[in-house]
Order: C-alpha cells, then sequence, then structure tokens
C-alpha cells in the first residue's frame, strides 16, 4: 500500500469513529451502533442527541442536552441519548450511551434507587443504560451489545 493510500485508510476509520460508527474503541459502544441494534431488532428510536456529533444544520426537536434531567455527575458523562415514545400508550424508552461503562454502572445503581415507583425497567451493558419497557427483544439486544 502506498503512504497516500494508508494515509487515506487511516483517515477512513478515524471518520467512522467521529461519525459514531464502530464502538469507538476500548470496548465502548457507539449512539449509532446503539440505535442500529435496537433497528435492526424492531425497536426503532424517534429522535436522538449527540455530545460531539451535534449537527448544526437541522432544528433540534429536543431540548439542547436532554440529560439536564439528570443530576451533573452523570450528565456531563453522556455521549448520547436516543428516546421513542408511543403517542397512543406514552410508553418510552430510552439508552443512554456513556463516555465510560463506570459512569454507566454509577448511572444504573441511581436509578434503580431513584426509580421507585416508576414503570420503567432499566438494563446496562458496558457504557450503554437502557430505560423503558422491558421485553424478551430488549433484553436480546442489550446482551448482545454486552457481547
Amino acid at each position: 500500500m502506498t503512504r497516500a493510500g494508508s494515509l487515506f485508510a487511516v483517515l477512513a476509520v478515524v471518520g467512522m469513529v467521529a461519525a459514531g460508527c464502530g464502538d469507538g474503541g476500548g470496548g465502548q459502544l457507539s449512539l449509532r451502533a446503539v440505535e442500529k441494534a435496537f433497528h435492526d431488532a424492531k425497536i426503532p428510536f424517534a429522535v436522538d442527541w449527540q455530545r460531539a456529533a451535534a449537527n448544526p444544520y437541522l432544528i433540534r426537536r429536543t431540548a439542547d442536552n436532554p440529560t439536564s434531567q439528570y443530576p451533573s455527575s452523570f450528565a456531563r458523562h453522556v455521549a448520547g441519548w436516543a428516546d421513542f415514545v408511543d403517542l397512543r400508550t406514552y410508553v418510552s424508552r430510552s439508552a443512554l450511551v456513556f463516555d465510560n461503562s463506570a459512569s454507566a454502572a454509577a448511572f444504573a445503581r441511581w436509578w434503580g434507587h431513584h426509580s421507585t415507583g416508576n414503570q420503567a425497567g432499566y438494563l446496562r451493558s458496558k457504557n450503554v443504560v437502557y430505560i423503558g419497557q422491558l421485553s424478551q427483544a430488549v433484553t436480546r439486544v442489550m446482551n448482545t451489545l454486552g457481547s
């Protein structure tokens, strides 16, 4: 491979990671990888937000930072968020993608302690926390993300 070809290959990989493709290195999952896994399982999300890759050319359909509802000690570690609300039943589901697995684990513990009375369940896999109605399909997706 020529020097220019090698440089192009490196830039292509860097571009894919920056665009949210792949796992972002170190076993961390990207928002796009999480959205694709749920989409492939026919459990799609409707809106998303990313801290690093917000599109300045789109009018945001959500708050600038939907994680502001969480304590700042967790919110600052959220790299991306995806959400869906069924407008007939108002049942919702969210996936929060953290910048590291330790923050995801801490958030899952916090959510489990502070969500009493909330009918939403939660699951964690690597740096992802799913909050919403639990099903076998959701469990399969989260298990797949963890492998």
